[in-house]
């Protein structure tokens, strides 16, 4: 009971960091006085086609960055199929641990996770990223992955950032720690444009 319960609060609380960095992201940036701005974006989005295409929603398969073999090489642990959750720039990937039952058709004890972040800028994925370590509970720098990359051993969480991307890995308590969570961070890394 206590592997599970463990296992619901560690997906509770990437799932909840992750909202609200988004939320703090979008947040910021809305402006105040909509009108105004409507107005400029619609004068820049007609002087140059680079922001309308940039205004678009991109739309990223994160299940694709790392596959379920990659899941359970890293981890040696089988792996269900991964599930999928995205929510507007926030894409994410989980894959359950194949001994455990499922709950709703979902599996109730992740193995591993992968969250991805497509900021507008690389500025805006460093940001993200920054807050995520001022948020952490103890930040030990990663080599290997990126120059900002480190790991939160109590929520057993890689983080790195690629140009405007900010990638987060996490692992089970007993599924490989720190190197399965890189070894899978490298993986998405070298996928990602």
């Amino acid at each position: 009971m206590y592997r599970i319960e463990e296992a619901h609060q560690r997906t509770w609380i990437l799932k909840v960091l992750t909202w609200s960095v988004t939320a703090v992201v979008l947040a910021a940036c809305t402006s105040k006085d909509t009108a105004a701005q409507n107005e400029r974006t619609t004068a820049a989005a007609a002087a140059s086609p680079a922001v309308t295409s940039q205004s678009q929603p991109i739309q990223l398969d994160v299940c694709s960055l790392v596959s379920r073999a990659d899941v359970e090489a890293a981890t040696a642990r089988a792996a269900r199929e991964p599930q999928r959750e995205n929510a507007a720039n926030l894409y994410t990937c989980t894959y359950g641990d194949a001994t455990q039952p499922l709950l709703g058709g979902k599996s109730i004890d992740p193995l591993a996770s992968v969250a991805v972040f497509v900021g507008d800028t690389p500025a805006a994925a460093k940001w993200v990223l920054d807050l995520a370590r001022t948020n952490a509970a103890s930040v030990q720098p990663v080599t290997g992955i990126g120059p900002d990359a480190f790991w939160d051993d109590p929520t057993r969480i890689v983080r790195t950032i690629k140009g405007r991307y900010m990638v987060d890995i996490g692992v089970a308590a007993d599924a490989g720690g720190l190197a399965a969570a890189k070894a899978l961070a490298m993986k998405v890394l070298a996928k990602l444009p």
